[in-house]
């Protein structure tokens, strides 16, 4: 019988690997950060960004600034320590160093607090965001839950922190620091509500300092309107790359950072507020931050953002004239003086 014939087969060579599937790129949003997560998964910090930060010496982690050497702070940020109403050096600490993070104790008063949440909760005289606008765009708009307010520069309840903050970051008797500040901002966390990564800056992209707009964000104010300090309540703020800085609401208390830096070696101080900076200001990628869900109950902040120019309010047009209202700050000046002190338990995480 006829022998059928083999069919030839082509040997692959030895020890060769298989050939690689490449490996879809992740979905990130504008900012480079991950466009859909879980928090407590993506909970760790990004190496590189994580290697370009100094966190406060031992032996300054939480001590006041009134015990810190002015020299030892960076000098690439809007704040000026010089510049600070000595007042308030007691009650701003030093929670991490590069970039500066600083906690600020007794802010407000129990019923200052109060005042501004029944401002928002009356929903009469202030402005309520849409939950699909977000700060610069829609995307932004999906990594927070909370529901938001704006409250016009007029109001009695806002005097206090806009008071404050100027003492904080300059002069409170200097219009220009104050022309510098945004609207108020009111947010409300319920159980389950949070914001997930983001930075404060805005994108360079969408920066019209020709137009006016302000310039870029260099200074942000976080005040807890609520909260006790307790870790169960949850609620925490956290810088993803900075270890250690996981902050509890507590009432009257705030958080003191700057979400930009100087693209220039020398001083950023507040003493340059009043002239435009010849630096650049550029994102900071290293105050990425969270708020954490809530646990319980609600959680009811206020956020406040110094310009690098005076910036016109955007929000609320009508019935918002921030010159009169500048000119009731300056002349009512114990607005700017610290509050009584509030007796309280210290906080596990982060202060």
């Amino acid at each position: 019988s006829a022998k059928k014939k083999k069919t030839p087969t082509t040997k692959k060579p030895p020890g060769l690997p298989p050939t690689p599937v490449a490996a879809s790129p992740p979905l990130v949003d504008k900012w480079g950060l991950p466009a859909d997560f879980d928090e407590r998964a993506e909970a760790e910090p990004v190496a590189h960004v994580a290697a370009r930060c100094r966190a406060a010496p031992s032996q300054y982690k939480n001590a006041a600034l009134s015990d810190i050497a002015t020299e030892t702070l960076p000098s690439n940020t809007i704040f000026d320590a010089t510049a600070c109403d000595p007042l308030w050096l007691p009650r701003l600490r030093l929670l991490h160093l590069d970039p500066l993070v600083l906690a600020v104790d007794d802010l407000l008063s129990p019923a200052e607090c109060d005042a501004i949440v029944a401002l928002a909760s009356r929903g009469r005289r202030v402005y309520e965001m849409p939950r699909d606008f977000g700060t610069f765009d829609k995307a932004h708009a999906s990594r927070r839950t909370s529901t938001t307010w704006y409250a016009r520069f007029a109001e009695p309840e806002v005097a206090p922190l806009l008071a404050r903050a100027a003492r904080l970051l300059g002069n409170a008797d200097d219009d220009y620091v104050l022309r510098r500040f945004e609207e108020v901002q009111v947010a409300r966390y319920r159980a389950g509500e949070r914001f997930k990564w983001h930075e404060d800056a805005v994108p360079p992209s969408l920066l019209q300092k020709e137009k006016g707009d302000g310039g870029q964000r260099l200074a942000t104010l976080l005040v807890y309107l609520s909260g006790t300090g307790r870790a169960e309540d949850g609620g925490h703020t956290t810088f993803r790359d900075l270890a250690g800085v996981r902050v509890a609401p507590r009432k009257g208390s705030a958080l003191l950072f700057f979400p930009a830096v100087s693209s220039s070696s020398s001083s950023a101080g507040a003493a340059e507020l009043r002239t435009p900076p010849p630096q650049q200001w550029l994102p900071d990628d290293r105050t990425v931050h969270a708020a954490e869900p809530v646990a319980s109950g609600e959680k009811w902040v206020s956020q406040l953002w110094l310009h690098e120019s005076p910036y016109p309010p955007t929000i609320i047009k009508d019935d918002n004239d921030r010159d009169e209202s500048l000119a009731r700050f300056l002349t009512r000046g114990t607005l700017g003086t610290p509050p009584p002190t509030t007796t309280r338990t210290p906080s596990p995480a982060g202060t």
